[in-house]
């Protein structure tokens, strides 16, 4: 157990714990009680208990598949129904159901939005038991984000051929733990680049995860906006595990300001604390514009950690610097609430809650202004029932 990386990575390393033959996929003596056990808090891992695939998508299309559970002998809740909640950027959010367009198959469309918006979603899979599945697995971070609309690319790196142009360090020096090379899932890392074969992270070969009491961070060198000021997006792919910021902090800064932070608690959080754990590559969108003005940029991605409890670190892919498309202008009805707006539904229509000029109406459905639910509370609930067997909390 004191292999996990965090309590849901627990329920498998209880499952290893209890395997009597060393392979997992003919079962383990105890795992129908273990799963029971996990799946009360939304701990065990549905790609085994449910068959749930992680959701992908194709353009606006959202959708997952539905195969048979790995642990077919312990039968578990089947997939009752689904949605996609999502939202522009800072605008207001929507939810549409998902069809079960397929025996296996479960897909929906998010509306068309104009280029240059960047678009968050999550997807909520309700089970016959009456629990909810919430993806991306990540209540630090529980929204996907995709980007609508072509870019420039002004500056890429992909590390397949090393990151000799990037810089690196910590204090103290000793901790300083960044290479290239091919993940090798350790200690929660990924098992493979999210393209090509390389990534850049933080300690891909020893036990995967960043070392205590320590500041570390890898640098960019200085990039060229070829005249370009306007609309500069960082973009690339992540894989990041960090304990709550209350403890440990990432952090990205374009030109030495702070742009992205991972989640903190306002209050230390003990055995329930939101650590940042992505379980896959994830897409992310950074508006560095206001940072841009001098022409040039430096990126750094940034890690502190205080005296315990370790996680993966930074694995970057794919990172890039790029010109993206000016933000659609404001219209009522497209989702995003404006000024001189007083709600917002994504319809231009009367008589629901949120006139055709986005007013709020006197009378009508409610179609105004939807709202979404945060999905840390119940992973935050799981964190605090399990937080005492499984886990370690340092004394300040």
């Amino acid at each position: 157990m004191q292999r996990a990386v965090d309590i849901p990575s627990s329920y498998l390393e209880a499952l290893v714990a209890d395997d009597d033959d060393g392979d997992l996929l003919n079962g383990t003596p105890n795992q129908c009680t273990i799963t029971t056990a996990f799946g009360a808090h939304g701990l065990a891992d549905p790609s085994l208990t449910v068959g749930i695939t992680t959701p992908v998508r194709d353009a606006y299309q959202i959708s997952f598949d539905v195969a048979d559970p790995t642990q077919s002998e312990c039968p578990g809740p089947t997939v009752m129904g689904a949605t996609v909640q999502w939202r522009p950027r800072g605008g207001t959010g929507s939810t549409i159901n998902l069809a079960n367009a397929t025996a296996t198959t479960w897909s929906g469309l998010i509306p068309q939005q104009g280029d240059g918006t960047v678009i968050e979603y999550r997807v909520e899979v309700k089970l016959s038991d009456g629990t909810t599945i919430g993806y991306p697995r990540n209540a630090a971070d529980p929204y996907y984000q995709f980007y609508v609309g072509e870019v420039t690319k002004l500056w890429c790196s992909d590390f397949e051929n090393g990151a000799a142009d990037w810089t690196h360090s910590a204090n103290p020096i000793s901790r300083d733990e960044w290479e290239v090379g091919a993940p090798m899932g350790l200690g929660g890392d990924p098992a493979a680049a999210f393209g090509g074969t390389n990534v850049f992270g933080i300690d891909l070969t020893s036990d995967g995860q960043y070392r205590t009491s320590a500041t570390t961070y890898a640098e960019t060198p200085e990039i060229d906006l070829q005249g370009n000021t306007k609309n500069i997006h960082l973009q690339y792919r992540r894989w990041l595990g960090i304990e709550d910021g209350f403890y440990d902090q990432a952090a990205i800064s374009a030109n030495s300001i702070e742009v992205w932070k991972s989640f903190a608690s306002a209050a230390e959080p003990m055995a329930a604390g939101v650590d940042h754990v992505d379980r896959e590559w994830r897409f992310q969108d950074v508006d560095v514009t206001a940072q841009a003005a001098s022409g040039k940029m430096k990126l750094r991605f940034g890690l502190s950690s205080d005296e315990g409890l370790e996680f993966s670190g930074w694995n970057l892919d794919d990172v890039c610097i790029v010109v993206a498309a000016a933000p659609p202008a404001a219209t009522c009805g497209d989702y995003t609430l404006q000024e001189g707006e007083t709600c917002e539904d994504g319809n231009g229509d009367d008589g629901d809650g949120c006139s055709a000029s986005c007013q709020v109406e006197d009378e009508g459905g409610g179609g105004c202004c939807s709202s979404t639910t945060n999905p840390a509370g119940a992973a935050g609930l799981g964190a605090l029932v399990f937080g005492l067997m499984f886990r370690r909390r340092r004394r300040r």
